[in-house]
């Protein structure tokens, strides 16, 4: 099997359920031989078996204990490395979460599983083809800073929030569709000479008054 571990396969019990349920360090769940005390005082002979995890969200396994859901990656690691640290998360080095060998698991901060989740692709801001406003995010619309680290930010949105911002301060209120749409429109101009001005503090030539009138329904700016 790729991925699996050389030498014997190590097995260890799933904390919480120990005498019942087994993991091993390749991620394989197995209940064991047990006597099942019914609530009627009934006893029941149960034969141990391998368990077949069943996928979640995010495509993670899980299996089900005495009909509680626990998820593969997490019992691994609370039986061969411990108890998970406060604040910390499971992280999947070759960001397959399928994969729940003892050598793919670590456990981590927040930002470096969103780092993993990034550099693996599967980071929903790193796929996306459009903004929530309908724009392109392809250069030049994207936030240099984040697309360096793989993040695809629209730059046209970023900025009409500064500028929605800066004018909130001084009480006008633009719309953020509107305003944004202009940016894109500049930013994606072939030659910016001749791309449409933008209204507001990238253009100090609009004055405070000239922006409360564009805001005022049926307003524009002259």
């Amino acid at each position: 099997m790729a991925g699996q571990a050389p030498g014997r396969e190590r097995w260890l019990p799933v904390v919480g359920f120990e005498g019942e349920y087994e993991v091993s360090d390749r991620g394989r769940v197995r209940s064991l031989d047990r006597i099942l005390i019914h609530k009627n005082g009934f006893m029941r002979r149960v034969r141990g078996r391998l368990l077949t995890p069943y996928p979640i969200t995010g495509g993670y396994l899980a299996f089900r204990a005495r009909r509680r859901p626990t998820t593969v990656h997490s019992a691994v690691m609370a039986a061969f490395v411990g108890p998970r640290p406060h604040g910390m998360e499971i992280l999947h080095w070759d960001g397959d979460p399928s994969n729940n060998h003892l050598e793919n698991l670590r456990y981590g901060t927040p930002a470096e599983n969103q780092d993993d989740s990034i550099r693996h692709g599967r980071h929903g801001y790193a796929t996306r083809r459009v903004c929530p406003r309908n724009h392109r995010l392809v250069p030049p619309n994207l936030v240099p800073g984040r697309a360096k680290q793989g993040i695809r930010w629209c730059r046209a949105c970023n900025r009409a929030k500064a500028q929605l911002h800066y004018y909130q301060k001084q009480g006008v209120v633009l719309d953020l569709q509107v305003e944004s749409d202009r940016h894109y429109a500049q930013i994606m101009a072939p030659d910016p000479v001749l791309a449409p001005p933008i209204p507001g503090p990238a253009n100090p030539k609009l004055t405070l008054d000239r922006a409360r009138a564009a805001a005022r329904p049926g307003g524009g700016v002259r």
